[in-house]
């Protein structure tokens, strides 16, 4: 069942999240610079996660509501949603 709610956070919550997908970001090169990087699905996973925090903290910061679902279509698609700006 997918969740139509939306929710504005606090603008502060913004570097919150940038710092949690910088991490994500750099254990995932970490991983993969490893001689024995495992599955590299859990690369893969720790990349996604490290992009969707960084989509949201964007969104946060602009003080954008926007769905509480973990599919980054569905938030980009949102019609309230504009990552660019002119």
């Amino acid at each position: 069942m997918k969740s139509n709610s939306k929710r504005l956070f606090n603008q502060g919550y913004a570097k919150e999240l940038l710092s949690i997908a910088t991490g994500d970001s750099v254990s995932a090169r970490s991983l993969y610079g490893t001689s024995n990087p495992g599955r590299l699905e859990n690369v893969v996973y720790l990349v996604q996660q490290s992009v969707g925090k960084s989509i949201k903290s964007v969104l946060v910061f602009r003080q954008v509501a926007f769905p509480l679902v973990h599919d980054l279509g569905t938030i980009i698609a949102s019609k309230n949603v504009k990552l660019f700006t002119k």
